[in-house]
């Protein structure tokens, strides 16, 4: 009896619960994880990446400035931030919240979506100074095959192609 109870118990367990992140710094320092009272938006969406599931980033009215440049790695230690899982980015407002490229010299797009099957939505920002070195991938946002992005009141400005 006890021993179907548990199975019981088991069968109605969830799966991976989703996690929140609340990044407390706006700028953009080396990696070294994502703790309750100093974590960067980089350093969060690293956090996610490394839990199962679809997780939150839920971001204060500032501007997140993106600097640590670098490019071709998928791991978001540099460059764009990469969405590796089902993510979500909410901000406040477009007018309030902001995610802005601000590379001294190596540019780059803002966000990645490189993995199969994976999602990212972002609601409530704006997106700008993202930069691609290609016409055919998104400045702000490199959205691949398989792949898919919501954006729901969301203002993507001053990105460019080349």
């Amino acid at each position: 009896m006890i021993a179907a109870a548990t199975l019981g118990l088991l069968a109605l367990a969830p799966g991976a619960a989703a996690n929140t992140f609340h990044p407390t710094r706006s700028n953009d320092p080396n990696p070294n994880g994502c703790r309750r009272h100093d974590c960067s938006l980089r350093e969060a969406v690293i956090k996610a990446n490394n839990h199962p599931g679809t997780d939150k980033v839920v971001l204060e009215a500032k501007t997140y400035r993106l600097t640590r440049e670098g490019d071709g790695e998928d791991g978001s230690v540099t460059g764009d931030l990469d969405a590796l899982d089902n993510l979500k980015v909410a901000g406040r407002a477009p007018s309030k919240t902001a995610i802005k490229g601000d590379w001294a010299t190596d540019a780059d797009r803002l966000f990645d979506i490189p993995g199969p099957s994976t999602g990212l939505r972002i609601s409530g920002l704006t997106l700008r100074d993202g930069e691609s070195d290609s016409p055919n991938y998104g400045a702000a946002v490199n959205v691949l095959p398989g792949t898919s992005l919501t954006l729901k009141r969301t203002r993507v400005t001053r990105n460019h192609s080349k």
